[in-house]
């Protein structure tokens, strides 16, 4: 029982982590700086290496970071929904508001200090983290179809339905 609620807990600090990196990240400001330019430098070097006649930007770049970052905010709070939740498919719908506030409380925040963001971009943002999250729900889907009802209740003694 400790043993649960302390991946409970460090869980949810390695959410409210991830998201508070998301929301005042100081990188954000750094499209052209000198650290993406060198990743952008790596990975054109690595696409040369393997004959793929691609051409990376800044800002491929920095859309694939700020995927990879909501992607992992998909993941770590689907892991942590699926730990809260038992009907993880009836109560989806707070998982995806989840999904959908921190985008726009990075856009507000952004607008503040004179970042040009859009709707678009919101949406963009809130796509990357359903991926993440539906990637860890389809991986670890019920084997019992009656999971997926929201009138499933596990049998205490032999935790089958």
């Amino acid at each position: 029982m400790v043993v649960e609620n302390l991946k409970k807990l460090a869980l949810i600090v390695i959410l409210i982590s991830i998201t508070g990196w998301i929301v005042f990240n100081p990188y954000i400001y750094c499209a052209n700086s000198e650290s993406i330019q060198n990743i952008c430098f790596l990975m054109n070097d690595f696409c040369k290496n393997i004959s793929l006649n691609y051409h990376f930007s800044n800002k491929d770049v920095f859309s694939l970071l700020r995927f990879l970052e909501y992607s992992i905010l998909g993941i770590t709070s689907a892991v942590l929904y699926r730990k809260y939740f038992n009907k993880i498919w009836a109560n989806i719908t707070n998982l995806l508001f989840f999904g959908l506030i921190v985008p726009v409380v990075e856009v507000l925040y952004r607008s503040n200090a004179d970042s040009v963001f859009s709707a678009q971009d919101i949406l963009i943002s809130f796509f990357e983290f359903c991926l993440g999250a539906f990637i860890i729900l389809i991986c670890c889907v019920p084997k019992n179809k009656r999971m997926f009802s929201s009138r499933y209740k596990k049998n205490r003694y032999t935790g089958r339905g």
